[in-house]
């Protein structure tokens, strides 16, 4: 059996637990054991692997205008605060593409509503209500926000192809996911991170996720699974179970 110890601690097995040919001391983290490969210790979970949905009917546009028109006629309702000259046409598509697909792929979380709002320096926002909240500075000036994104992707702090809004959007979702779903509480969540250190997830998902893994990893997962269009294995682990937990509701 593996515990987590503290934010610093990492995942440590009982000592109780290891063979006694494993065991070289007393303390937390006293097995030893074989060195195992990420891969290894996540095929433990057996998660099955299925293909992704990741798209819907939603038609892409040239104009913002159009975008939220189009996204109206799918009954989402947009209030945003953007430049009418905006030169990110493809972000806000991305972004009330995803939105739909949410509303139509996991209808317990009723994802129905996406607005801009003043929110300091936070990039958005979901609530349990089905509203989606972008940061009106950032609505306002998306490649910007993609700029300082992309930073927080080369230092490693947040997954690989996660240097978007819709990304941080995904990552908010995931805890809404995750508190619908149960996903931490799984017997299958538990087999996915119990060989992990906190090395492990820095180095194969995130240092954020890493800081603090319970209440972090699986919405950096998830944000990985929907945009790196090769997601690494925890990742992909995680972002499988969400889909497998989903098919159940």
């Amino acid at each position: 059996m593996w515990i987590f110890i503290g934010r610093n601690g990492g995942f440590y097995k009982f000592n109780a637990n290891c063979p006694d040919s494993e065991k070289v001391g007393s303390g937390p983290g006293s097995c030893g054991g074989k060195k195992l490969t990420l891969e290894q210790m996540l095929g433990k979970a057996k998660i099955p692997t299925k293909e992704r949905i990741v798209s819907s009917e939603f038609k892409q546009q040239t104009t913002v205008e159009n975008t939220i028109n189009e996204a109206a006629k799918h009954g989402i309702k947009v209030s945003l605060t953007y430049d009418a000259n905006c030169d990110e046409i493809s972000s806000v598509n991305n972004i009330l593409n995803n939105t739909i697909w949410y509303r139509d792929n996991f209808p317990e979380l009723n994802i129905n509503t996406v607005a801009s709002e003043t929110m300091g320096n936070t990039y958005a926002k979901v609530n349990a209500h089905g509203i989606i909240r972008i940061n009106k500075r950032h609505a306002r000036n998306i490649k910007e926000a993609k700029k300082m994104l992309k930073k927080n992707v080369l230092s490693k702090f947040h997954p690989e192809g996660c240097d978007t809004l819709q990304s941080i959007i995904d990552h908010e979702i995931g805890h809404l996911l995750d508190n619908t779903y149960g996903i931490v509480k799984s017997k299958e969540f538990i087999q996915i991170i119990g060989g992990l250190r906190q090395s492990d997830i820095a180095n194969g998902l995130s240092a954020y996720a890493a800081s603090d893994p319970i209440n972090e990893i699986i919405s950096e997962a998830w944000s990985e699974y929907k945009n790196n269009p090769s997601p690494r294995p925890i990742s992909k682990a995680i972002g499988d179970l969400i889909m497998k937990h989903a098919k159940k509701h």
